[in-house]
Parts: C-alpha cells; structure tokens; sequence
C-alpha cells in the first residue's frame, strides 16, 4: 500500500486487524488490543458508535447454489421475495458497535445482513437483523 504520510494507511491496516480480532475473539477482547478506552478510537475521543460493511461478491459455487435451491424451495411462509426468484450475487454485512452508558460495557449495538444484485440496486434480500439483543432471521433464508 502506498500514500502519502498521514493519509490513513495504518488505519486501514489496523480495521482489517480489527475485523480479525473480533471474528477471532470478541469485541472487547479487539478493543484492548488497542486501547483501555473505548472513547480513544472515536473521532476527537468524542465516543459515538463506530460503523463497518463489508460487502463481498459471493463465489459462483455459492452462486449457483443458492440461485437454484431458491428456485427449488416452495417458502411456506409464502414471502413475496421467493415467488420473484430473485438472483443475488453479493452478500453486504453491516454492524455497529459502541459503549453502552448503561451499563457500562462495550457492546455490538445492530447487525444486518443483505443478499444483493450488483446490477439492480432494487434487487435485494434482507437475510437478518440483529438490534441490540433482539434477533430476526428472515424465514427464506435459514441454514
């Protein structure tokens, strides 16, 4: 990676790290890897919540698999996402994370994820959200 000094390099580096630590680990565990203080990796120390999505193109084993198992699958709940037979080929995660007063701990705050057509920005499919301790998973998309 090259840039001039300052223009967030390490930064970028230190969020993929991030990522690793918490998938690895846990959220505390990745937020005292680098620091004792939550407030410390918020802008001016301010506090706030901190915002990540990744989203990724989906291999075409999963691809192809997913597509045809939709096309397969008679949704009891009968959704209105698998009578369209949908083709999604990417998958976006998006999680939010901050320091709860309350309670005082560090916690996730929500979690989404989303299946999507990279053509089509209409074309989507909202698998689970994840709201503080409230969980919905989608019927269409259990494993």
């Amino acid at each position: 990676m090259v840039g001039p000094n300052a223009s967030g390099k390490t930064t970028f580096m230190d969020v993929v790290s991030f990522l690793s630590d918490l998938i690895n680990n846990d959220l505390d565990i990745a937020i005292q890897k680098r620091t004792d203080n939550f407030f410390d990796l918020t802008f001016n120390k301010e506090g706030g919540d901190i915002e990540f999505v990744i989203e990724l193109e989906l291999p075409n084993e999963i691809k192809e698999l997913y597509h045809r198992d939709l096309e397969e699958t008679l949704d009891p709940f009968n959704h209105p996402y698998n009578k369209n037979k949908k083709y999604y080929d990417c998958i976006r995660y998006e999680f939010c994370f901050g320091f709860n007063v309350e309670i005082q701990e560090n916690i996730i705050k929500s979690e989404k994820v989303v299946l999507f057509n990279r053509l089509n920005e209409y074309d989507f499919l909202i698998v689970l959200v994840k709201k503080e301790l409230k969980l919905e998973i989608y019927p269409e998309f259990e494993c």
